[in-house]
């Protein structure tokens, strides 16, 4: 239940962020004697093939919970995977790998946000991935290169974690509204009586 509610949440503000989007392009600026025609606009998403960006995320989350260290270091690239595997050895394979386990199961759920073009190569990407814990939600944003070995994450940013006003998973309480929020024909006539 709470992840299809979480999934249902997602493709609500993606719906909203679509509608948005639309709405901008079609908006009167467009029409502007400056604005450049809407033929020699090239929208760089267009452009840029960022397909398998979120499949290189997935596979990492995938690689995560199932404790498979190999997998999970194969989705890094550059200097952050000889960082990461690094840590690996430090601590140990084995260690490592309950790790993993063990911050894959305290995720209750998550959200990987379509891939975004990052500056102005054809190949480098940023996905934002919003993780719902029992006490916070965090959210990280991933950038990715692709190369020979197809998408790979470069680097990994993380915003400062968000807890709710409310335990995640508990009962909403319901606050009274302060008064009636839109003007009805009962409201009017009682302040007309009033001032009569």
């Amino acid at each position: 239940m709470k992840r299809l509610l979480a999934a249902l949440g997602a493709l609500i503000v993606m719906g909203g962020m679509l509608w948005t989007g639309l709405r901008q392009r079609d908006s009167p600026a467009a029409g502007r004697p400056d604005h450049r025609p809407e033929t020699s606009r090239v929208d760089r998403r267009a452009v840029f093939d960022l397909s398998g960006a979120s499949d290189r995320i997935e596979s990492l989350l995938e690689g995560a919970e199932r404790a498979d260290v190999a997998a999970y270091l194969a989705s890094f690239g550059g200097p952050l995977r000889a960082r990461v595997e690094r840590e690996a050895g430090e601590r140990g394979r084995v260690a490592f790998a309950a790790e993993l386990r063990r911050a894959a199961r305290a995720r209750k759920s998550h959200a990987v946000f379509a891939p975004v073009p990052d500056g102005e190569s054809p190949d480098a990407a940023r996905i934002t991935v919003e993780s719902t814990f029992a006490d916070r939600i965090q959210r990280q944003t991933y950038r990715l290169v692709r190369g020979d070995a197809g998408w790979l994450i470069t680097d990994v940013e993380s915003a400062r974690d968000r807890v709710p006003k409310n335990a995640l998973g508990s009962l909403a309480t319901f606050q009274e509204p302060e008064g009636v929020p839109v003007a009805t024909e009962e409201a009017e006539a009682e302040v007309q009586d009033m001032q009569d």
